[in-house]
């Protein structure tokens, strides 16, 4: 009796440890997915912001040139520049 008891507590132990383990394995995985997607997103949201930089950048341009065209039209000296 005393026996049967050891060996169930041994095979019980052992299923424990096979279950973290397979538990332990699948959270890795899911960690390295989870690392991933979350490199994967900020390359995106880098490419994203970068080209939203580059349109701001040439919107100010043509602003700047539409600018400076009225101000000469109008023979308004422009305050930067003396």
């Amino acid at each position: 009796m005393k026996g049967e008891i050891t060996g169930a507590k041994e095979e019980l132990r052992a299923e424990i440890k096979a279950s973290e383990e397979r538990q332990a394995k699948r959270l890795a995985k899911a960690k390295e997915e989870l690392e991933a997607e979350i490199l994967a997103s900020r390359a995106a949201a880098k490419v994203e912001s970068v080209t939203l930089q580059a349109k701001v950048v040439k919107r100010i341009n043509q602003l700047d040139e539409r600018v400076e065209a009225l101000e000469q039209e109008a023979d308004i000296p422009h305050p930067h520049k003396h």
